[in-house]
């Protein structure tokens, strides 16, 4: 059987990571009223610059450098936050994803995480919630040297015969882009009428018929 290589992404997708719900508000408790809405746009604007792949999601860059325009510094890392921060109730398992991956788990199948996120904000809550084992590699941007929205990201597995398929919530990371890359498309959500993935889910229960799926159609 053809082989099937499966990059799933993860906020919004399969978990809900600590940040909205604690780091930052923790964050914002000692700095200044209202200052995530100014990390949030620090970020979305690093996002618009050819710059460092890392530096553009480096939380603790992105708000050591909000809090300084204010004169002050931070008093804890954004990375020990995201440690501390790692349990109930500010993270989640969405869609009962842990049962989910391990339906879809097969010898023909490789899991692969795809997160616009990097590895030391990412693991403490995969490692918390009993997901990371179910993946056979990650790929993040400090880990591959590119965003997700490069096709240098998927660097590794770019010469392997077999079927890509990406799984995700966002449309620009998850479909068009992979989309440009070869990669076929499962999309969690609801999709505006100028988008087509291969394939539209509304919960995760949904996703092992959709990877059976497009495993079933023919291919190049």
């Amino acid at each position: 059987m053809r082989q099937t290589i499966v990059f799933i992404d993860l906020d919004g997708t399969i978990m809900v990571n600590p940040f909205l719900s604690a780091v930052f508000p923790v964050l914002e408790a000692r700095l200044v009223p209202n200052i995530t809405r100014e990390f949030l746009a620090e970020q979305r604007a690093r996002l618009r610059r050819d710059a460092d792949p890392v530096w553009v999601m480096d939380w603790d860059d992105i708000c050591e450098t909000v809090a300084g325009r204010y004169g002050m510094t931070l008093t804890a890392r954004v990375c020990d936050l995201v440690e501390e921060y790692s349990r109930p109730p500010h993270i989640a398992v969405l869609d009962s994803a842990d049962t989910i991956l391990r339906q879809i788990a097969a010898d023909h199948r490789t899991l692969v995480v795809a997160s616009m996120g990097l590895y030391r904000y990412q693991m403490p809550v995969l490692r918390a919630l009993g997901l990371a084992d179910l993946f056979a590699d990650f790929l993040m941007p400090d880990l591959v040297g590119a965003l997700k929205t490069d096709a240098a990201f998927y660097a590794r597995y770019a010469g392997a015969d077999a079927l890509k398929i990406s799984v995700g919530d966002n449309l620009t990371d998850d479909v068009l882009r992979p989309q440009n890359f070869g990669h076929r498309t499962i999309f969690k959500g609801t999709p505006p009428g100028d988008v087509q993935p291969d394939i539209v889910i509304a919960s995760l229960a949904e996703l092992p018929a959709a990877i059976s799926a497009l495993e079933s159609q023919p291919h190049p």
